[in-house]
């Protein structure tokens, strides 16, 4: 009787069961060990333990009868990508995957009123980036990068119409400074200066201070510039300003009538670096010469 229930009642549950909690345990096992590799070794496990498992099902089904060693050949090399998988996952096995290559820098340009927002991008040497246009305007605009002298073209996209907002890859540029333009308006310019990123090898060299200013509707957007004493720092002005020229000169007092620093005033939208000799620790005054009304304090510390 209890032979007869055990074949005819608890087999057939236990063994499908069985079946069901082994290809489960299986399941997590290999999803695991696929979760905690990297992705090319993941495809690989995956597709070299399928492959095993099928030869060896194939060679099961077509062999009447398997001996030990067979069989025991048979099971490892089926089961022999998804530990060499695990050791991965577990760090005993070490494999060199291909490094990620880094997302491409985005550089952003607008253009307005028949005019780029920046006269002036800053870009890394030698490396492909992109280029974020944005047309806030209905008339067409493009962007042309040519070679320094203007003689021949780097860069062009299709002109678009706006509002509208896009993104170009543009090829890897030499050390240098090179014209872009809108080909319709030529009146559209500016200028993209490539430089060289730094390696980390050799002398490190102290990052070069850079103070941002920006002035819009004749008046500047910071009432207070801070500067490092004793340390030449580059003062970046930002005229948005359309029909108004504008500058930075920086003096000992509201009084003084002789600047420690002055440079030349000009009509946005443009940005513009200059290179501020360093200053002793103190307070000085700062103000736009064109419109003395536009002033401020410079702190150096």
């Amino acid at each position: 009787m209890n032979d007869k229930f055990r074949e005819r009642a608890i087999l057939p549950l236990a063994i499908p069961l069985g079946g069901l909690i082994f290809i489960a345990v299986i399941t997590v096992a290999m999803s695991q060990v696929l979760l905690n590799v990297p992705k090319e070794i993941a495809t690989a496990v995956a597709l070299m333990t399928a492959l095993s498992v099928l030869i060896t099902a194939s060679v099961i089904a077509v062999r009447q009868k398997l001996n030990s060693f067979e069989l025991l050949f048979m099971t490892g090399a089926a089961a022999f990508p998804l530990v060499l998988g695990l050791g991965v996952a577990l760090g005993v096995v070490e494999i060199e995957a291909e490094p990620e290559h880094a997302e491409a820098e985005v550089i952003e340009l607008a253009a307005d009123k028949l005019a780029f927002e920046t006269a002036e991008l800053r870009v890394p040497a030698e490396v492909p980036f992109e280029l974020e246009f944005t047309n806030k305007e209905q008339a067409p605009h493009n962007v042309a990068i040519l070679e320094e002298g203007e003689q021949s073209t780097l860069f062009r996209e299709d002109p678009i119409a706006g509002p509208k907002t896009v993104k170009w890859k543009v090829p890897a540029l030499e050390v240098g400074s090179f014209p872009f333009r809108c080909d319709i308006h030529p009146d559209m310019k500016g200028v993209i200066v490539a430089t060289q990123a730094e390696t980390g090898h050799g002398e490190e060299t102290a990052a070069e201070e850079v103070v941002e200013v920006s002035a819009k509707d004749s008046k500047f957007d910071k009432s207070e510039l801070r500067f490092t004493a004793d340390k030449e720092t580059e003062l970046e002005l930002n005229n948005l300003d359309a029909t108004q020229p504008h500058n930075v000169s920086i003096y000992e007092t509201a009084e003084s009538t002789t600047p420690l620093f002055e440079e030349q005033s000009f009509v946005g939208p443009k940005k513009v670096k200059w290179k501020v000799p360093a200053l002793k620790a103190g307070n000085y005054y700062f103000k736009c010469d064109v419109h003395p009304n536009m002033n401020g304090q410079v702190v150096v510390t």
